[in-house]
């Protein structure tokens, strides 16, 4: 298994930039396709609005995402990519991005930050991609620079689903990682659980597929999303790989507490499947 295409999201953000770089640097790594994704939006325009008026925005809008989707080009070429496309698409972020990210490898985002009237993309654009894409996600934080991504890693694992999920869904970057840190965070009071059984059968699993790692336990009572963000500063971490909790709440979708913490918080890249 290894990543073979590669999709990032692209606007004319400062940190788009950031994230192009990123997901360059991983398309040279596993020789992978790479697609810059550029989608025009949907503007607010006031309800009085002309006809005039609507056609020079939509005119902007498109001449804008045609801006980013050459810049991403050009930006990939000077990296060395050989296998690149980038797609200026006149359609809302966010349905784009699911639906070009399905039949991708790996989907990869920035985290959210303010909204703009003149960029409509949702302030919980990364978790609605997660929920919805059917793909590992790649969130890359709104802080920080990385000339390497995925060299040190930091695994969370629990006895759940989406846990399962990430783990297997970053293979082909825990094979390539210099270090790999296995943690299960536990409550002192399920020291005997079946989580923890679990957990002792993960790291010879990773071992046949050619991961080293180091695996370990630790008890505490710390909110989880704090005490993972925590450790990989702590390892000097540049990637957490963990999966994206949630639960249904009638008709909409909630993320789990760990998730709504490392998604508002993180100083690192995270890859998260859900």
């Amino acid at each position: 298994m290894d990543y073979r295409t590669i999709l990032v999201h692209l606007d004319d953000s400062v940190r788009s930039a950031v994230r192009g770089r990123l997901a360059a640097k991983l398309a040279l790594q596993h020789e992978a396709h790479l697609i810059g994704l550029a989608p025009s939006g949907l503007v607010n325009l006031p309800g009085q609005a002309g006809a005039d008026f609507m056609h020079l925005s939509l005119k902007q809008l498109r001449e804008r995402a045609q801006a980013v989707a050459e810049g991403f080009r050009q930006q990939a070429t000077g990296f060395g990519v050989a296998s690149c496309e980038a797609r200026a698409l006149e359609a809302d972020p966010l349905p784009a991005t699911v639906m070009q990210g399905r039949c991708s490898d790996l989907v990869v985002v920035g985290q959210s930050g303010p909204g703009r009237i003149d960029q409509p993309i949702p302030r919980d654009f990364p978790q609605l991609v997660l929920l919805h894409v059917g793909r590992p996600v790649l969130i890359v934080p709104n802080v920080g620079e990385w000339s390497s991504v995925a060299r040190r890693v930091l695994v969370a694992w629990n006895p759940s689903r989406e846990c399962a999920r990430a783990l297997h869904d970053a293979l082909p970057l825990l094979r390539r990682a210099e270090q790999v840190h296995l943690l299960f965070l536990d409550r002192p009071q399920d020291e005997h659980d079946a989580g923890r059984l679990q957990f002792e059968q993960v790291r010879p699993a990773l071992e046949r597929h050619g991961v080293t790692l180091q695996a370990r336990v630790v008890l505490t009572q710390v909110d989880a999303g704090n005490a993972l963000l925590a450790e990989a500063a702590d390892l000097g971490a540049d990637l957490l790989v963990m999966g994206g909790y949630g639960h249904s709440r009638l008709a909409e979708f909630v993320l789990g507490g760990t998730t709504r913490t490392v998604l508002k918080q993180m100083n690192l890249p995270v890859l998260m499947s859900h």
